[in-house]
């Protein structure tokens, strides 16, 4: 019987490493193993450090979170029309918009369900959307910033294909739950009548 215990044991402990080996800030799988210290192996000092590791993760995700919102509130204000994207940062999905607020509409002309699941590349003028890519793949690597946290002005490119000269500002939001980067844009547009009235495909 002894035998059989330390086998389960060791497969639990080896599964348990490969999986905080792919996934280190996991709080689900952080909690579970803390269960399984303390009701099964009878060990509550390894299983408080779970614990309590799990409770830092979970603290950090909602004050990056919180960040979010305090930077719209900040930079931007709730009632100045900011239009916000988030967009993921992993390697095999680079640049993909996972969320855009109402607003796009306004700013854009598109409708948040046609931009999202697209690369941010789709609202860029040519001569940068040809490099976006390229720069959030060399944050990931280096993790050296050299546009977030400023806010810059630029030109966006609407769904008719004219530039909107805009006010951006972008962060880069740590998610420790999923161990991974999501970039999250604030942008605004600068006067009522900024819109140009030049297809961009000539840059």
């Amino acid at each position: 019987m002894g035998v059989l215990i330390a086998n389960s044991y060791k497969r639990v402990l080896n599964l348990t490493s490969n999986l905080f080996e792919l996934y280190p800030n996991h709080v689900l799988l952080l909690k579970m193993y803390a269960l399984f210290l303390h009701d099964v192996m009878n060990n509550s000092n390894a299983a408080q450090d779970y614990f309590k590791k799990a409770r830092a993760v979970s603290e950090s995700d909602m004050k990056n979170f919180k960040k979010i919102n305090e930077s719209q509130e900040s930079d931007f204000g709730y009632n100045s029309g900011t239009t916000i994207f988030v967009i993921s940062a992993s390697n095999n999905y680079t640049g993909l918009i996972q969320y855009v607020n109402f607003e796009v509409k306004n700013l854009l002309k598109y409708k948040g369900s046609e931009l999202t699941g697209n690369n941010i590349k789709v609202i860029m003028p040519y001569i940068f959307s040809q490099f976006h890519d390229d720069f959030i793949n060399s944050y990931i690597e280096t993790n050296q910033a050299k546009i977030l946290e400023k806010k810059r002005t630029l030109f966006a490119r609407d769904k008719n294909g004219f530039l909107v000269l805009i006010k951006l500002l972008v962060k880069a939001i740590p998610n420790l739950r999923h161990n991974k980067i999501v970039f999250t844009g604030f942008m605004r547009r600068i006067g009522k009548d900024h819109t140009l009235n030049m297809v961009p495909t000539q840059f």
